[in-house]
């Protein structure tokens, strides 16, 4: 049985492969349920991906931009909260 946390880093990296043409090297998905914190670590090859993934989460109208954090000397972004609803949103992957 793969964890569900393993479905859903899938399901993440083919929505972003097929509607945005992101290709991330690495993702990781964590569902914390004692807290109900889930956060998403995405890190990708290309540095202009990091403006993609901005552009899908709508970053500059998000009221609250602590969920998003960006390492770009790494090209990575951990998203949180509600900003990590809004990305599910943009990939169509939650209702």
């Amino acid at each position: 049985m793969i964890p569900k946390e393993y479905e859903i880093q899938d399901t993440i990296r083919k929505a972003l492969e097929e509607k945005a043409e992101i290709f991330p090297y690495e993702i990781l998905y964590i569902d914390q349920q004692q807290s109900s914190l889930a956060l998403l670590k995405l890190s990708v090859w290309i540095k202009d991906d990091l403006e993609e993934i901005k552009k899908l989460l709508n970053y500059s109208n998000l009221c609250d931009k602590t969920g998003y954090l960006e390492f770009p000397e790494t090209n990575t972004v951990i998203i949180r909260g509600y900003a990590l609803l809004s990305f599910l949103r943009a990939l169509e992957l939650y209702n």
